[in-house]
């Protein structure tokens, strides 16, 4: 048996939003930039941002449109998918895309992080049970 997973975790800032409407549903397709720093071998500080596609479908489209603007952070989960197409001029492309899977909004530039005013909140949740649980001091102690 074969065990596969494919999951990728991004977490970055939103350049553009395309929204477009099928009989099927609505895809939002948004641009999100991640940036890595680091100080190289002659010791210059290095800043590299990588460009992330990212496909959005379903009620996770539907609160991207809503709510998702350039600039803003977005925590992103989802998997990572190769989609090949002719272009116009007959060329054969490859192109990689995330499809999402669960979309966090983390805030915009302009608010510095802090969740815009419309954008939907989660409750609050309630405090966690207090649980006591057994303690495993030795491998005899385990129950298999």
């Amino acid at each position: 048996m074969a065990i596969t997973f494919n999951q990728i975790t991004l977490l970055g800032r939103v350049g553009t939003k395309d929204v477009r409407t099928f009989d099927s549903g609505k895809i939002v397709t948004l641009s999100l930039a991640t940036t890595e720093k680091y100080t190289n071998r002659d010791g210059e500080k290095v800043e590299q941002t990588t460009w992330h596609t990212i496909k959005c479908a379903g009620r996770v489209a539907d609160i991207a449109e809503q709510y998702v603007e350039k600039g803003a952070a977005l925590f992103v989960q989802g998997k990572q998918t190769y989609r090949k197409y002719t272009n116009r001029d007959g060329v054969d492309v490859t192109v990689g895309e995330v499809i999402v899977q669960n979309l966090q909004m983390l805030g915009s530039r302009k608010d510095d992080g802090r969740p815009a005013p419309s954008a939907p909140r989660a409750p609050k949740a309630a405090a966690p049970e207090e649980v006591d649980l057994p303690t495993v001091n030795d491998a005899d102690d385990l129950p298999f």
